[in-house]
């Protein structure tokens, strides 16, 4: 199962169905991104990634250097913010879960701007570092957003990440035990 088809998917939550709430954050993000870097005059960023996050990255016009599964790097092991700005000073830290707050303000923004306005849910959203889920809850902060976990390789969750604490903060549905049925 590929994130790709988590819009043609429902979850059954407690017998009821429960809708995903799928917006092309990764795009919208990448697009946050490259326009901060524009304005401090640079382009460079290293990524800690399962791909879709350094493809729309590089999409978005930036010279990514990608760390994770398939990518120019192999992680090997979890890293630290600190430890990715050591190694890669001359780099912005693009990982998704790592951005500075005012750009997760903006990433908010243009989710909302994105989706308009939602019925206040529940809604699942796939959820990996928790970036996306944090940002449409600064976004929508009356909506009742769950995450859905381990829905494929994208949405592999670790309580190690740094967003962990709000994520858990919120209803967790991990796929792999719930019942995930097509539309």
């Amino acid at each position: 199962m590929t994130a790709a088809t988590a819009e043609h998917l429902r979850v059954v939550v407690d017998g009821l169905p429960v809708p995903i709430l799928h917006p092309p954050a990764k795009t919208l993000r990448a697009v946050a991104v490259a326009a901060h870097l524009r304005v401090v005059g640079h382009d460079r960023v290293v990524c800690f990634t399962s791909g879709n996050a350094a493809q729309a990255l590089r999409d978005a016009g930036l010279d990514v250097l990608a760390v994770g599964a398939g990518q120019e790097l192999q992680p090997g092991r979890w890293w630290q913010l600190g430890e990715i700005a050591r190694v890669w000073p001359d780099r912005f830290d693009a990982t998704s879960g790592h951005l500075p707050l005012p750009l997760m303000v903006a990433l908010a923004h243009r989710l909302r701007d994105h989706l308009g306005e939602i019925a206040p849910g529940p809604w699942l959203v796939p959820t990996g570092s928790g970036e996306t889920l944090c940002a449409l809850g600064m976004a929508y902060p009356g909506a009742d957003l769950w995450a859905l976990t381990h829905l494929d390789t994208h949405t592999d969750h670790h309580p190690g990440m740094p967003l962990a604490p709000l994520v858990a903060a919120r209803r967790v549905v991990d796929a792999r035990v719930a019942t995930v049925l097509p539309c």
